[in-house]
């Protein structure tokens, strides 16, 4: 749409037919609250900014509007393809955003502006140089989704993943540290003069990873772990397959799709993302308990029992968490009852024997 308002005389009528209604939303609903925002956190905000700039140096008639007519959606069809048929030839060119001073809008509005919006724009002018670990595992794990389940998936969904609201708070700092390859293990001791011998797994004898700890170590507890919460989704009705550790880091979108048939119910997806964020956690903190905790006693570990019962402590806890959140007392935050009801269904001790609402009743797996 850039383009053609740059082709187009400004002084002739220009119309514009889309596919879809989001340019329309765009400029005509949330264009205000951007300009009062100063376009803070805007996905494309520089060639939106650009495209109105043009607009408005425009002297004569401009309309949006949507297909209508099959004749209008098979051109606007046949036009994708030929732009399709033409990348293969002749690489595309970068368009400039042109704007010109005399109507541009800068800044923020002080009346819309806000402490945690003013942050996220000196946040986004100041952004920090990407990390190589960082840039490396989000690259492995978006590989991973395409060629182990056939989705595209692009960085922002996997950042805005760890950080859904069906995750908790120190799950999510966890899973921010192991994307950006922060946990002090492996190849971090490899640096430190003296101490290069942690980090190597002290009873497999291989060099510590973040996949190693969760989901190779022949320690007790991580084995255990996945088996429980293999137990449980199974009775769910849902299907399991072996995770891989980008199935873990990626676990927002990697939860939309757990079986490579059909996409997942929604209740049966957001069981998984909280056991699997909740099982990895659980595994990484009895790591921590038994090579810090226990640093003097190289032989030390868990017992079977102790992870079984830490397991079902860590999901019970999750599981009351979920049924005091429907407490109308916490006003917009309020969670749905019965998204917590069908989360849950199939997997409570004596569900037999519960009324049709227990999230009042003080219930376990």
């Amino acid at each position: 749409v850039l383009g053609a308002t740059l082709a187009a005389p400004r002084d002739a009528p220009l119309h514009i037919v889309l596919s879809t209604k989001d340019l329309i939303n765009a400029l005509f609903k949330k264009l205000p609250t951007w300009e009062d925002e100063g376009w803070i956190g805007v996905q494309g905000a520089t060639y939106l900014k650009a495209l109105v700039n043009q607009l408005r140096q425009r002297s004569a008639p401009t309309t949006f509007r949507v297909a209508s007519t099959e004749e209008e959606l098979l051109a606007i069809s046949a036009t994708r393809a030929r732009r399709d048929r033409l990348r293969l030839d002749n690489p595309p060119q970068p368009l400039h955003p042109v704007e010109q001073a005399a109507f541009r809008l800068s800044g923020a509005r002080l009346t819309g502006l806000t402490q945690a919006l003013a942050y996220r724009g000196i946040r986004e002018r100041t952004a920090p140089p990407p990390r190589n670990t960082t840039t490396t595992t989000i690259a492995a794990a978006k590989c991973h989704m395409k060629d182990a389940r056939g989705t595209i998936v692009e960085e922002a969904e996997i950042w805005l993943g760890i950080k859904h609201r069906d995750i908790r708070r120190t799950v999510v700092d966890f899973l921010w540290k192991s994307l950006h390859g922060a946990h002090r293990i492996g190849k971090f001791w490899l640096k430190v003069p003296g101490h290069e011998d942690r980090a190597r797994c002290r009873r497999c004898h291989e060099q510590d990873s973040l996949a190693h700890i969760l989901l190779e170590c022949s320690e007790t507890g991580q084995a255990r772990v996945w088996e429980l919460t293999e137990a449980a989704l199974r009775r769910k009705g849902a299907e399991w397959t072996p995770l891989r550790i980008h199935d873990i880091l990626a676990i927002g979108p990697r939860s939309r799709a757990p079986t490579v048939d059909e996409p997942p119910k929604k209740h049966t997806a957001r069981l998984w993302r909280i056991l699997v964020s909740e099982s990895a956690h659980l595994i990484w903190r009895l790591r921590c308990e038994r090579v810090i905790g226990h640093s003097d006693d190289k032989a030390w570990q868990h017992s079977t029992e102790s992870v079984t019962t830490r397991w079902y402590a860590a999901i019970n806890s999750r599981l009351r968490q979920d049924a005091t959140s429907t407490s109308t007392q916490f006003g917009p935050l309020t969670r749905k009852r019965g998204e917590v009801l069908k989360t849950w269904a199939r997997l409570l001790a004596n569900e037999e024997s519960l009324p049709a609402d227990w999230t009042r009743s003080n219930r376990v797996l």
